[in-house]
């Protein structure tokens, strides 16, 4: 995933609202599952929140596919920053100190401030 650096911030992140993600060819099992479990946790609750560990472990078929299109996904931790994709268009709030730092370390296309 493109800012799985951002995990490193806090240790927990919640995924908000509408999630659509499609995939190039098809969901891979493994992603799939993830998915649609996702899914049915924020139709419930509208939210889902994953601990940072679980997403190297057991959710890193999802963090890390590839071969996908995200179209909706609101990603946040609550307090550093919120990253959400509206029609397949990438935005982010960011709240703090660290959370610059990281886009600066990796992300430096991001840094608007030049223009």
């Amino acid at each position: 995933m493109y800012f799985s650096h951002f995990f490193e911030i806090s240790d927990e992140i919640d995924i908000k609202g509408n999630m659509e993600i499609t995939p190039f060819k098809e969901f891979s099992p493994e992603f799939g599952n993830i998915y649609w479990y996702f899914q049915y946790q924020i139709l419930k609750d509208e939210k889902i929140s994953v601990d940072v560990k679980d997403i190297t472990k057991e959710y890193k078929d999802f963090f890390f596919e590839t071969e996908v299109n995200f179209e909706w996904i609101n990603i946040t931790d609550n307090v550093n920053y919120h990253i959400y994709c509206k029609d397949g268009k990438w935005s982010a709030e960011i709240n703090s100190q660290k959370t610059l730092d990281i886009i600066n370390k990796y992300y430096p296309q991001w840094n608007r401030l030049d223009d």
